[in-house]
């Protein structure tokens, strides 16, 4: 799966990149180990996806595991008795960004209290069904975590105890396979840092925390390299995709924005736009596009009461119940699916851990929304996991336990 940041520099709003997640796009150059969430495919890879989804008779979100020949979906937590709310549960209060599977074993971020800050480096094995803590730092933040196949980085966050305080990060370094710990220290960074690709025994990183910073260092986190940075961070083939030209429309859409989703010819630097107007942001896997059209006769989902005029007014959905893929150049353009009829509607974001399917099955988030008991405004309603098979589009929504 791939998300969206905007591009800090030239405009926020004004240009917007895809971030890679899974292995499953193909960078045109060699990897010092690629990030990978995807390190060697295996039984555990091969036919499942991942996503965090709140159970049946809880309000607590755990990992569950989704089989996509089948479409059901289970808890990744061994016991079957388990409510995943407690920390005798190895997926309670866990944060899965950057987290990635290595073998049989999933690596992610853990803390005490639900939503709070991590203070653990955990290993779940998937074939024993046992959790492990790597490290675990109990006056610090972890506040960031990247895997890659050999190493896991992570970095832990410390601040000088000030009113506007300055913050610190400290590179640490897990070896998966002589499971030593290193400190690597002092990254340089005084705000929020992404390690986003690891190329030619390179590590490149972006600050987050304000104006515009790349910069990369060697795998010890040294020699420093100030502006150093990837040109495009996702491609397939000759061709690179990218947003722009994003907007805010309508309120009476309960997505608020839309974008053009641009091609880029990576030999002549030319660009052609793929689709206008796209009422979300384009989702990448396996080398396609997958993508929404602004629906010409938007669907209602309910009418909210203005809190300043009093005036009710008509909500529309803009995204609606088509999915649509081409390739990274625009062509082989088509419509993949129509999901009318499921009772729900496509979501903004896809919400899958490392792989969205595997080749042959496609899976997404799906959503619904409903009129709150008083009237007054429209709320979300359930949401479904779909299973899309990529080339005849025919789809199941996920049966969940």
């Amino acid at each position: 799966m791939l998300y969206l940041i905007a591009t800090k520099g030239e405009s926020h709003m004004k240009r917007m990149f895809l971030i890679l997640t899974v292995g499953f796009i193909l960078f045109s150059m060699p990897s010092c180990n690629s990030r990978n969430n995807e390190l060697g495919r295996n039984n555990y890879t091969d036919n499942y996806v991942y996503t965090m989804w709140k159970t049946p008779d809880t309000s607590v979100s755990t990992l569950y595991r989704i089989n996509v020949l089948n479409a059901t979906g289970a808890p990744v937590c061994p016991d079957p008795l388990c409510a995943h709310n407690a920390s005798d549960c190895p997926f309670f209060s866990i944060n899965t960004t950057g987290s990635g599977i290595v073998g049989s074993s999933i690596y992610y971020l853990r803390g005490s209290v639900p939503m709070k800050y991590c203070r653990q480096v955990c290993r779940f094995n998937l074939e024993s069904g046992k959790l492990e803590i790597l490290y675990e730092n109990n006056a610090a933040t972890i506040a960031k975590l990247f895997v890659f196949e050999d190493y896991i980085y992570f970095l832990e966050l410390t601040d000088d105890g000030k009113d506007s305080p300055t913050y610190t990060f400290l590179l640490m370094r897990y070896g998966i396979r002589d499971r030593k710990t290193v400190d690597l220290g002092n990254t340089g960074a005084q705000k929020n840092v992404d390690i986003y690709a690891c190329v030619d025994g390179r590590l490149y990183w972006e600050d987050a925390g304000g104006a515009e910073t790349y910069f990369s260092t060697d795998i010890d986190g040294k020699n420093r390299m100030d502006g150093d940075r990837l040109p495009d961070r996702t491609r397939s083939g000759n061709y690179s995709v990218m947003t722009e030209n994003i907007q805010v429309i309508d309120r009476a859409y309960i997505n608020m924005y839309t974008c053009d989703v641009v091609s880029k010819n990576l030999t002549s630097g030319e660009t052609s736009v793929i689709v206008r107007n796209n009422p979300s942001f384009p989702m990448i896997y396996d080398g396609k596009v997958f993508y929404y059209r602004f629906q010409k006769e938007p669907l209602l989902i309910g009418d909210i009461v203005d809190e300043d005029s009093g005036e009710r007014k008509k909500i529309f959905d803009a995204r609606g119940t088509e999915l649509y893929v081409c390739d990274f150049d625009g062509q082989n353009d088509r419509l993949l699916c129509d999901i009318a009829g499921s009772g729900y509607l496509f979501g903004i974001t896809n919400n899958m851990l490392w792989s969205s399917g595997n080749g042959e099955y496609y899976c997404t988030t799906l959503i619904s929304y409903r009129q709150s008991e008083d009237g007054q405004t429209v709320e979300r309603g359930e949401n479904a996991i779909v299973v899309i098979n990529v080339k005849t589009g025919s789809y199941k929504v996920a049966e969940m336990e």
